[in-house]
């Protein structure tokens, strides 16, 4: 039996495909391009359903405690801000997304969160901008910052990076290099 999720056509879901294909792979799932061509990308992904047996009676199931880190990812890219939430999720993180810093902002006054994976440019409020803030309202925020970026030439984006010694990763980068960075801040 296969369990298959269907993602629809859109602008940019190609480059969702590329970025879930290697999460995919490595769980030995399969992932399908199914759209007719000119209609942008729609592809499926599945995986073996297991099984349902039911416990014999008078056993209980073995509960595990498994503390989840939560995640913010904030970028202006809703499809690879989308793509993270589901790939990280596949992780084991329980994922919040915001599309702009003024809305990340409005999230890390409400809720506590463990890491935060941010993109420099957005509109209404930067992602250096952002950071700024948010360490002022969460103090512990200020070492749980990962920025995303393809303007890490950009003399004022360098600057930034030296003066605060932030984490950051150049964009296009690799889906398990992200994953091995966001584990290793949180370790």
């Amino acid at each position: 039996m296969v369990l298959t999720a269907l993602f629809y056509p859109r602008v940019g879901s190609a480059k969702i495909f590329v970025i879930c294909t290697e999460m995919v792979a490595k769980r030995r799932r399969r992932i399908s391009d199914i759209s007719p061509g000119g209609t942008g990308a729609a592809f499926s992904k599945a995986r073996p359903m297991k099984k349902f047996d039911p416990l014999p009676e008078g056993l209980q199931p073995v509960i595990h405690s498994l503390e989840l880190k939560a995640v913010l990812v904030v970028d202006d890219d809703k499809q690879l801000a989308s793509a993270l939430q589901w790939i990280l999720a596949d992780e084991n993180f329980l994922v919040d997304i915001a599309f702009d810093g003024e809305e990340a902002m409005m999230k890390v006054k409400a809720h506590e969160y463990d890491a935060v994976i941010c993109d420099l440019k957005m509109p209404k409020l930067r992602g250096d901008e952002f950071y700024l803030k948010a360490k002022e309202v969460r103090p512990s925020l200020e070492d749980r910052f990962i920025f995303i970026t393809g303007f890490a030439a950009d003399p004022h984006i360098a600057l930034f990076f030296n003066k605060h010694e932030v984490k950051y990763l150049v964009k296009p980068f690799s889906i398990s290099v992200l994953i091995d960075c966001v584990k290793q801040l949180l370790c």
